[in-house]
């Protein structure tokens, strides 16, 4: 398998929300093994964190100017000997608080979709 997305979008006025799922080889691209728990930057501009939600690991980035970000669920680790093993739960969001966001991302069950991906061959 190379890689496989999947991908629904919703909008509503000035506010927008993207939910992808990404499967196989680009997930060794899009999550790095530098993504660790505790990993923490604030600035004026924005943050950046990685952290635990409902279980898995999360890389957040927001944007504080325009509400703006995305955030990464580690789903599936890529593994050395099996580069397309992996699965990422991709959210990405406009206009849109950081908390509402999180709020929204504890809806989607991140323990399915984990569950379906190891499926996927």
């Amino acid at each position: 398998m190379q890689g496989v997305t999947v991908v629904r979008e919703y909008t509503s006025g000035e506010k927008g929300l993207s939910a992808s799922i990404l499967l196989g080889a680009q997930v060794g691209i899009t999550w790095v093994p530098e993504h660790k728990e505790g990993f923490k930057v604030v600035s004026d501009e924005g943050s950046m964190e990685v952290r635990k939600l409902n279980g898995f690991l999360v890389y957040q980035i927001f944007n504080k100017e325009n509400s703006s970000g995305g955030l990464l669920v580690l789903l599936l680790e890529t593994t050395a000997d099996k580069p397309e093993s992996g699965a990422l739960f991709v959210f990405s969001f406009d206009g849109v608080s950081l908390d509402e966001v999180l709020k929204l991302a504890q809806r989607f069950d991140g323990k399915k979709m984990k569950d379906a991906a190891a499926k996927v061959k």
